[in-house]
């Protein structure tokens, strides 16, 4: 690290009114003056500015130094050797970039535990408007207004639907398809939907390891991270740039990981990309990933691109910094664990349309949601009986002499939730099928989800088409 070049002499009146601006990561501060008693300074300084980095500046030797050390994070004598200065004031830059992170990260995670509520309460709403809006769709012919209106009306809602998406994914709440991926296979998709296309302003260079380990991860919303960043350094380049590029392992260590609170020693994949765009000021780069913060204007302007990398980089074990300079340009970073297991080839599941007849048991508590869910297996055929929480789904299948061939259950239910009343439903019949509807980050790889034997696990909002390949898919139905 090197020593700071923008440093500015302040006299013990303007100390505390300039710490406060917050530009400053450190400050020297005298620990006797004329004003204040020994060290009364420093602890003023500390009052008011709890987020700067304080380095005592001592003029004696025989100071108390426990004392100073108990108000001050360091202290350095006015006798010190320039070495000494030099490594203090070192150690003091990296203590405040650790705090600063620390405090973004805090900031930021407790926005993504309000993100997680309101993301929750909005797929609800949307999901019974998609399920009401198809219902529509189907009572009307293409070319009638109505028809017309109303597919406007989902395209509107599929709209809010990525809006939400995107909000849980910064949350940490998305339900991930995890399996191994090739970092240069990602990067290519990426480059090739973001950047086809571009005039002879642009210069993309890519620069990938050979033989990289793949990372364990959600491919499509990585991919979707990656498209994000990428056209964030386009927009910063109106009239044309250079766009870099790069993906290698980079091994993590114990003095790296000290800088980068959240992730743990080990191998890493990291993926970077720099361009030469317009830069952001430092004011406004510690904001870049809160949810709905964006510099942008007109379509762009919602501001959960970065927020949406943030949170799905953060729950995959890995991190994310930014690094930008105004009229210079900007770099991402974002490291990811790398793989630690022998890649197994993927499974490709069909998706075939309902044509099996079964009976049905959809247990939510959302009455619309409930109703509409209903209405919409009733038209393709389907006998479909209502619950509305674990206790109700518990009775229904008991009275219908266990005759029930699979159940839709939501996973947030009042009373007996959506697991415990799968596991008292396996207890009476193993062999029943579960699909899990949910709007909370639930993996179908995960110890209950497995422990349950659930068949499915699937994300609200959802297309009723892709519940019914769902259902078709559990029951062995084809068409």
């Amino acid at each position: 690290m090197d020593v700071p070049t923008k440093l500015m002499p302040l006299n013990e009146r303007l100390l505390i009114p300039e710490a406060k601006t917050g530009k400053w990561a450190a400050v020297f501060c005298p620990w006797r003056t004329k004003r204040f008693e020994p060290g009364g300074l420093v602890m003023e300084l500390r009052q008011a500015c709890s987020d700067v980095c304080i380095i005592a500046l001592l003029s004696e030797e025989y100071e108390d130094m426990e004392h100073v050390l108990h108000v001050t994070d360091f202290a350095v004598c006015k006798s010190d050797a320039a070495d000494r200065v030099r490594q203090t004031t070192e150690l003091a830059l990296a203590k405040a970039a650790r705090m600063r992170i620390l405090r973004l990260q805090a900031r930021l995670d407790g926005m993504r535990g309000i993100s997680s509520s309101l993301a929750h309460q909005f797929e609800n709403a949307l999901g019974g408007m998609m399920m009401g809006l198809e219902l529509i769709s189907k009572k009307t012919r293409p070319g009638e207004e109505i028809h017309e209106l109303n597919r406007g009306v989902i395209e509107l809602v599929s709209r809010g639907r990525l809006l939400v998406q995107n909000l849980s994914v910064f949350s940490g709440n998305l339900a991930s398809v995890v399996s191994v991926v090739q970092p240069g296979n990602l990067v290519d998709m990426a480059l090739s939907d973001t950047c086809d296309g571009l005039g002879d302003d642009y210069e993309v260079v890519s620069n990938f390891q050979r033989d990289m380990p793949g990372i364990v991860t959600d491919g499509s919303q990585m991919r979707r991270c990656l498209d994000a960043v990428l056209k964030n350094a386009i927009e910063a380049m109106p009239d044309g740039g250079a766009l870099r590029v790069e993906a290698g392992v980079f091994n993590a260590d114990t003095q790296f990981c000290a800088s980068r609170p959240g992730i743990r020693p080990g191998r890493y994949v990291r993926f970077c990309v720099s361009d030469t765009g317009c830069g952001m000021e430092p004011d406004i780069l510690p904001r870049v990933f809160e949810p709905f913060f964006s510099t942008k204007s007109g379509e762009s302007r919602f501001g959960l691109g970065l927020s949406m990398v943030y949170g799905f980089v953060r729950s995959s074990g890995g991190s994310v910094e930014i690094e930008s300079i105004p009229d210079k340009g900007t770099t991402v970073e974002m490291l990811l664990p790398a793989q630690r297991e022998p890649s197994r080839p993927a499974m490709v599941v069909s998706s075939p349309e309902a044509s099996a007849k079964a009976t049905i048991l959809v247990v939510d508590d959302e009455l619309d949601i409930r109703n509409m869910l209903g209405k919409a297996l009733q038209g393709l055929g389907y006998k479909v009986l209502l619950a509305e929480d674990g206790n109700g789904a518990v009775e229904l299948f008991e009275e219908h002499d266990r005759s029930i061939d699979l159940v839709i259950m939501d996973f947030l239910l009042p009373g007996l939730n959506g697991l415990d009343a799968c596991a008292m439903l396996r207890e009476r019949a193993p062999d029943l099928k579960v699909v899990l509807i949910t709007g909370y980050g639930i993996r179908e790889n995960s110890e209950e989800i497995k422990r349950l034997k659930i068949d499915n696990v699937i994300r609200k909002p959802f297309r009723v088409p892709h519940l019914v390949s769902t259902i078709c898919r559990c029951l062995g139905h084809t068409t």
